[in-house]
C-alpha cells in the first residue's frame, strides 16, 4: 500500500494537473528494491541495454554530463555559424502512464530473463495506493498501470519504457534523461526553414509513438528555442510554425532544461540571475535562524539551501560558482 502526497509544482494550486504525485512506500518494500536494483543495473550496463543518447539511469552520467554533452554541440553549431532548432518536450503523468503488459513485454525482449520479467509484473501489479492530504486518507483504489513515483525502480523501469523512443527521429537528435527528452538540428540560417519542416516530420513520429504506448505529450508546456550567434538568431525571419499535436510551439528566448537556464546565446545570463536571487533569498531566511541552530545544523542547511544551488553544473564555465558569486554584492 503507498500513500500519494501531492507536491506543489508550479501554477494553479487547485489544478490538479500542477501537482506531482509522490508515493511514501514502505520500508522493507525499498530495501528489496534496492537490493533488485543494484543487480538489474549490472544486467544493464555489461550489456550495453540502455541507448546511448540516454543519460538518466546510467553509471558515470548525470544531469551535468547530459548538459555538458548537449551544449557542447550546440557551441560547435554556433563555431560553424549555424542555427540549432531546439524541441524541448513534455510528457504528462509520464510515470504513472507506463503499461505494464507492454513494459514487461520490452524487458523480454532486452533479454531480462522469464523468472525475472515475472518477478518485475509481481512488483507493478496488485498494488494499492491512497492518496493522503494533512490527515485526510482517500478510499484504497488499484493501481492498474504506471510505476510508483519516488520508488527506487520506478525511474530506471521508465527509463527502459522509452529506451526506443531515442530511435524514432530520423532527422533530428534525440537526447534523453529519463522522461525528459529533447529533438533538436542545426543548419545555416538560410537553411532554417528546412529545419523546422525536418522537425514537425520527426514530431509527428514521436507523437505517433507515444500514442502507441499511452504516453501524452503536453504540448503548452513543450518548449522550442533557437540557438545561435547573435548575429544570426537576430536576423531570423518568418518561418513555418512548429507544430505538436495541431498546436503551434512558441519560440522562447529562455528555457528551463535540468535545472540550467538556457538562452538563445548560450551567456547563461538568466540562469545567473535566477540562482543569485534563490540564493540569497534562503540566505535572509537562514539568517533569520541562525542564532537558533548549532554548526552542525548551520552548516547543513546553508549546504542544502544555498551551495547546492550555487555547485549545481558548476562545471559550465560560464556558471561556474566564482561568476556567481560576484553577483551576490
Amino acid at each position: 500500500m503507498a500513500e500519494v502526497i501531492p507536491i506543489q509544482k508550479s501554477g494553479d494550486y487547485e489544478d490538479p494537473a500542477n501537482t506531482r504525485p509522490v508515493s511514501l512506500l514502505p520500508i522493507v518494500s525499498k530495501v528489496c528494491e534496492r537490493s533488485a536494483l543494484s543487480q538489474f543495473r549490472d544486467f544493464l550496463d555489461s550489456n550495453g541495454i540502455i541507448h546511448h543518447s540516454q543519460s538518466g539511469n546510467r553509471k558515470l552520467h548525470s544531469t551535468e554530463t547530459a548538459l555538458l554533452h548537449y551544449t557542447d554541440e550546440l557551441l560547435k553549431n554556433m563555431d560553424d555559424k549555424k542555427i540549432s532548432v531546439i524541441v524541448l518536450l513534455d510528457m504528462s503523468k509520464a510515470f504513472d502512464s507506463i503499461r505494464h503488459v507492454l513494459l514487461i513485454n520490452k524487458l523480454y525482449k532486452l533479454g531480462v530473463s522469464f523468472a525475472a520479467c515475472s518477478w518485475f509484473l509481481s512488483y507493478l501489479s496488485q498494488r494499492m495506493q491512497v492518496v493522503k492530504i494533512e490527515d485526510s486518507l482517500s478510499e484504497p483504489l488499484p493501481l492498474k498501470a504506471g510505476v510508483p513515483q519516488a520508488s527506487i525502480l520506478g525511474p530506471v523501469l521508465f527509463t527502459l519504457y522509452v529506451n526506443d523512443l531515442l530511435q524514432v527521429p530520423k532527422r533530428c537528435r534525440a537526447l534523453g534523461y529519463v522522461d525528459d527528452t529533447k529533438v533538436f538540428m542545426a543548419l545555416p540560417s538560410s537553411q532554417l526553414p528546412e529545419a523546422v519542416t525536418a522537425v514537425n516530420q520527426d514530431l509527428r513520429d514521436i507523437s505517433s509513438w507515444c500514442c502507441a504506448h499511452s504516453l501524452l505529450i503536453n504540448p503548452d508546456k513543450t518548449k522550442l528555442i533557437f540557438v545561435g550567434v547573435p548575429q544570426l538568431t537576430r536576423s531570423i525571419s518568418t518561418l513555418p510554425p512548429v507544430m505538436l499535436l495541431g498546436k503551434e510551439v512558441k519560440p522562447s528566448t529562455v528555457t528551463k532544461d535540468l535545472g540550467v537556464h538556457i538562452d538563445c546565446h548560450l551567456n547563461y545570463n538568466e540562469h545567473i540571475a535566477k540562482t543569485v536571487s534563490t540564493c540569497t533569498y534562503m540566505l535572509r531566511r537562514v539568517n533569520r535562524i541562525k542564532h537558533l541552530l548549532d554548526s552542525k545544523t548551520l552548516v547543513f542547511l546553508m549546504n542544502a539551501f544555498i551551495f547546492s544551488r550555487l555547485y549545481y553544473c558548476s562545471t559550465f564555465g560560464a556558471i561556474r560558482p566564482k561568476k556567481i558569486l560576484k553577483n551576490f554584492n
